[in-house]
């Protein structure tokens, strides 16, 4: 897969917060910069263009980015080298309200002109080539964190089929619900904000998710011990291997177009679901859509997003015929399936992870 433009990878704020993440490691001056260009009662959270940069600050910040030595981040090789700023694009999403200010520093068009030497040298770095990568069905792992004493269960039980007919029945409710309180009271009340095939419904027992995985990454377990939006700080997780019983067909999104793809063929209704996240998150208030996976079972035995994918898409208003969907609650690298042809290894990895620099660690137990 070949990789977009350094300037339309720029264009997903998640690019952008990896490119200032790895800026910050490069010069830690760059952190002071980014808060100097907020005004004071901008608050921590903003929708990009909500209010002015001050503009000396910001070309102090634009300076010191263009003046970034770049040479070393262009050759590393290693791949878990990119892993905290992949960690702190991945935590700073926040798809069910306004963003973290710097994103809103970002999408300023002379900061991101100012960041593209920075994304070519990281486009260009072999340790991020595997990025745009298919799905690599020979190293899946499946995630299950322990939380608060008791471990979280990777899928709810059932076939394939029963678990997204039961995700399909909560969707379904949800959007009942939202629509009988009409816009101005969907907007002031939480829920779902994900697009994953994924819904708690009302009760335990209603529960619904199919089996997803991440790819083991030289000494990482499984990418998704690292990389999770709106994560809970687990400390420990159990591992198990992923296999196929026979060749999968995948349906791969490496670029906002993938996804509006899969949106616009298999098309499910969620405007009243996600009319208050997606509005806060965004700004816009939109027809929402997300895919209907049922539909998308009949056709396709997993979905995939690459970490190309997840940079370049998530949390942004992804355009279809008469509509708009949003790439939300995947993990980068991440594969739903939606077929019971896998299984998973009955062996058990358990993973712990401690703290390094105040970055989490995560090690085989």
């Amino acid at each position: 897969m070949q990789s977009p433009s350094p300037q339309v990878l720029l264009s997903g704020a998640r690019f952008r917060a990896l490119c200032m993440a790895l800026a910050v490691e490069l010069n830690e001056e760059i952190t002071t910069l980014v808060s100097d260009v907020v005004p004071r009662d901008a608050g921590t959270y903003a929708l990009p263009g909500s209010f002015p940069l001050h503009s000396g600050p910001r070309d102090r910040l634009i300076c010191e980015l263009r003046a970034l030595p770049l040479d070393g981040l262009r050759q590393t090789s290693d791949p878990l080298e990119f892993l905290p700023a992949l960690a702190v694009a991945v935590d700073s999403a926040m798809p069910w309200q306004p963003p973290f200010t710097v994103d809103a520093i970002t999408a300023d068009p002379s900061v991101q002109r100012a960041l593209l030497p920075l994304a070519a040298a990281v486009l260009a770095a072999p340790g991020t080539a595997w990025w745009r990568t298919d799905v690599d069905t020979s190293a899946q792992w499946v995630t299950s964190p322990t939380r608060n004493g008791r471990l979280v269960p990777a899928s709810s039980t059932g076939p394939v089929a029963s678990v997204l007919a039961s995700w399909s029945e909560n969707h379904e409710r949800e959007e009942a619900d939202r629509s009988e309180r009409g816009v101005t009271a969907a907007r002031n009340v939480g829920g779902a904000w994900w697009s994953t095939p994924h819904n708690y419904g009302r009760s335990h027992g209603e529960w619904a998710r199919p089996l997803s995985s991440t790819r083991r990454l030289s000494t990482l377990g499984a990418l998704e011990l690292a990389l999770v939006e709106d994560s809970f700080g687990d400390e420990e997780a159990r591992l198990q291997r992923l296999t196929a019983t026979r060749p999968l067909r995948v349906f791969e999104v490496h670029a906002p177009g993938d996804w509006a793809s899969l949106v616009t063929r298999y098309p499910r209704s969620a405007r009243w679901a996600r009319v208050g996240s997606w509005g806060a998150s965004t700004g816009r208030h939109e027809q929402w859509l997300i895919p209907d996976y049922r539909k998308v079972a009949a056709d396709y035995d997993g979905i995939h997003v690459s970490v190309q994918g997840y940079l370049a898409t998530a949390g942004e208003v992804t355009p279809v015929p008469s509509a708009a969907t949003v790439l939300a609650g995947w993990s980068p690298d991440e594969t739903f399936w939606l077929t019971d042809d896998v299984i998973l290894s009955r062996d058990v990895e358990l993973w712990r992870s401690k703290d390094e620099n105040l970055a989490p660690v995560w090690q085989r137990a």
